[in-house]
């Protein structure tokens, strides 16, 4: 069962959730926060992450800033099937539980088997089933977001204001700082594996730059978020005059769109490769990581590109950078010439159905940009 956008799911989430997660935490008694639970021994942690892939990226910054203060702090993270290749990629995760949201009451059985911990942290904003999941694990003390109208917060033992007036890093910081734990400031980070490196090695031609797409957003009505194809043909061949060689990332559903790219901008492996389908996520991150360039829509790949230090060029339109824009220092964001947009904080809010202020980033904006960071890059 696809998970992310799954309105079956959605609905369960919303209509089933929110009164048993009322109902549980009117029953719960409510525990206090011990700092010396921190000092006194390695603290067990156990993170919630269960949707995804640039989320659990930016995860990656809270399991550095845990294991600077903590170093014998052992982390466990509980994912989903649909970011558990990310965050089998974070460093510093001791083990990843995935539950299986087809098999909920199987998982969560699964989940209050496991060891007790010091504390549980979990970093969704909004889903109810990861309140119930807090609910079922065993920890001394569990800490979750508060949001108006979510109703998902009862069952934590510190409820912590989630607000759309700052990035989702500095969300996730707060959830520390309600355990006296306060962050140093580390920025989302990933470790390339070294085997796929030396896997996707013979695809990366040597003495032209190669240049990464990713067209492809994700989540709810993500067709609002896309850049139309025909600028993405037409960047392309124009960076591909220049000397580039182009590949083209996305998921397995995307398949055939990126097939499509391809064809019109070269018929063998030369000039233009889709990874699609064919790469694992740690390969993808190898061929990003080699890169000299990404070009990319709002999704989790820009937040991968900026954990691996890749220059971008982040193509925003409903999304919000200020909320959502990779972190780090080299990210160009391009923004819509439309006076509505962003209009989305949580991913499914967006403030009209038929989009358009993507059609405003014009191609040679970034075709400028792209120029700029290749010749800085000597590519």
């Amino acid at each position: 069962m696809r998970e992310r956008g799954n309105r079956l799911l959605k609905l369960l989430d919303k209509y089933a959730g929110i009164p048993l997660v009322a109902a549980l935490g009117a029953f719960r008694k409510k525990r206090l926060f011990d700092e010396r639970s921190l000092q006194s021994h390695d603290p067990r942690f156990l993170l919630l992450k269960t949707a995804a892939i640039g989320d659990t990226v930016l995860l990656s910054a809270m399991v550095r800033e845990i294991k600077h203060r903590c170093p014998g702090a052992s982390i466990t993270l509980v994912a989903s099937k649909g970011n558990f290749p990310m965050a089998a990629m974070l460093n510093g995760i001791d083990t990843v539980v995935t539950f299986d949201m087809s098999a909920p009451f199987r998982s969560l059985k699964a989940i209050a088997k496991l060891k007790k911990s010091d504390f549980l942290l979990d970093f969704a904003p909004w889903a109810r089933i990861n309140s119930l999941i807090a609910y079922v694990a065993d920890a001394d003390v569990k800490v979750g977001f508060k949001r108006k109208h979510a109703y998902r917060h009862y069952v934590f033992d510190i409820a912590v204001e989630h607000s759309d007036d700052m990035h989702e890093l500095d969300n996730y910081r707060n959830l520390l700082r309600h355990i006296q734990l306060a962050p140093e400031g580390y920025l989302p980070a990933l470790v390339v594996e070294k085997s796929a490196l030396k896997r996707v090695e013979p695809l990366l031609g040597a003495g032209r730059p190669n240049v990464v797409f990713h067209p492809f957003p994700g989540g709810y009505r993500k067709h609002l978020k896309e850049w139309p194809l025909d600028n993405w043909i037409e960047a392309g061949r124009q960076l591909i005059r220049g000397g580039c060689r182009i590949f083209i990332s996305g998921g397995r559903d995307d398949v055939e769109a990126a097939a499509g790219i391809k064809q019109e901008l070269d018929r063998d492996d030369d000039q233009c490769m889709v990874l699609c389908g064919n790469f694992s996520l740690a390969e993808t991150a190898a061929i990003l990581y080699k890169s000299s360039l990404l070009i990319t829509v709002n999704t989790g790949i820009m937040h991968m590109g900026a954990a691996l230090g890749v220059d971008m060029i982040a193509l925003h339109g409903p999304t919000s950078p200020l909320r959502w824009g990779p972190v780090g220092n080299k990210a160009v964001v391009l923004k819509p010439k439309a006076d509505c947009a962003p209009c989305i904080s949580l991913g499914y809010e967006y403030g009209c159905s038929r989009g358009g202020c993507m059609k405003t980033i014009k191609i040679e904006d970034v075709l400028r940009q792209a120029d700029v960071i290749l010749m800085k890059a000597g590519a």
